[in-house]
């Protein structure tokens, strides 16, 4: 499983937040136990080709950085499985007071306008510019829950998205990914729980996709 992300999302209403967050709260939820709960707010900035080939493509090429840490990270993602269950290919570099550790993601700027040149192989085929598509500032309350050696964490996200030209919409998602372990069945079988409990809908967009589709860039 290296590399390769395995989740479930779902979409949340605004009025279903406040009763999501009783996550947090419980100790065991479908025979898992919960290990661990923590609030972060992250910062991503989503970049793309002007037609947005990285989105077409069920691909994504991102900086993230938690909020108050002082490295960054650089990811790139590639839909493996569109559908219910996301599987996708992640592939990660890190950037720590100015140094750039070097990754599976060709990355580099230039000096006259600070764009990155990435090689998104598989996608593009060949270098490509691309540019600041999408600014996505989610503040994040997650729970791990174990068991058996599987190690699920719910994101419950609270969203905005933020266009080039600073318009703002705001959304919520609850994300179910497997952290450590191979059981896909654990995995589906604690998100379903979740979505009967909660009476959620299954979300087949990932965060930039979802976030172009809301300011009708896609």
């Amino acid at each position: 499983m290296d590399n390769i992300e395995l989740e479930n999302k779902f979409n949340v209403e605004e009025e279903r937040l406040e009763r999501l967050l009783e996550l947090a709260l419980i100790s065991e939820f479908a025979g898992f136990t919960r290990e661990d709960v923590y609030r972060i707010k992250l910062h991503h900035e989503y970049f793309d080709t002007k037609s947005y080939t990285l989105a077409r493509n069920h691909a994504s090429y991102r900086h993230s950085h938690i909020e108050g840490d002082d490295k960054f990270r650089i990811t790139f993602k590639k839909e493996e499985t569109p559908g219910d269950l996301s599987k996708r290919l992640e592939l990660k570099a890190f950037v720590q007071n100015g140094s750039y550790i070097i990754g599976p993601v060709s990355c580099d700027y230039l000096e006259s306008n600070l764009a990155p040149v990435v090689i998104a192989r598989g996608i593009t085929g060949s270098e490509k510019r691309v540019w600041l598509a999408m600014t996505i500032i989610n503040k994040r309350t997650a729970v791990k829950f174990i068991r058996n050696g599987v190690v699920l964490e719910i994101g419950i996200d609270n969203v905005s998205y933020v266009s080039p030209d600073f318009k703002i919409k705001n959304d919520y998602e609850l994300e179910v990914e497997m952290i450590e372990g191979n059981d896909i069945d654990a995995l589906n079988d604690f998100s379903n729980g979740i979505a009967i409990k909660y009476d959620l809908k299954p979300n087949i967009d990932n965060k930039y996709i979802r976030g172009l589709k809301l300011h009708n860039l896609l």
